[in-house]
């Protein structure tokens, strides 16, 4: 029964959000938790965002898994906006206000 209960506490530490951990939040209500040293940076650029008038209806931050190798979001360093599948958002994200600059290989 100790054994149970001492992997369930290991599973649960595993897949816990980060300790330190912050949330984003829009003008529209949409919110997301990432990593605490990430907070200021996300929290900026969806300030921008709305201010330049972009909707943003939900977001996405830390989540206990990557989709794809080497993602950010179980550390919480990573935020979608918008994002509907790789790299495509609805309504489209001005390409002044992302880095992204193609596929990292």
């Amino acid at each position: 029964m100790i054994r149970l209960i001492l992997a369930a506490a290991m599973l649960c530490a595993l897949f816990a959000m980060p300790a330190e951990a912050g949330t984003i939040r829009s003008r529209s209500g949409a919110t997301a938790h990432v990593a605490d040293r990430a907070v200021h940076a996300f929290q900026c650029l969806v300030d921008k965002l709305d201010s330049s008038g972009y909707h943003i209806k939900f977001m996405g931050g830390w989540r206990k898994h990557g989709s794809v190798r080497r993602s950010l979001h179980p550390s919480g360093m990573a935020l979608d906006i918008n994002q509907f599948s790789r790299n495509v958002t609805r309504p489209r994200i001005p390409a002044s206000a992302t880095a992204w600059r193609g596929p990292v290989a």
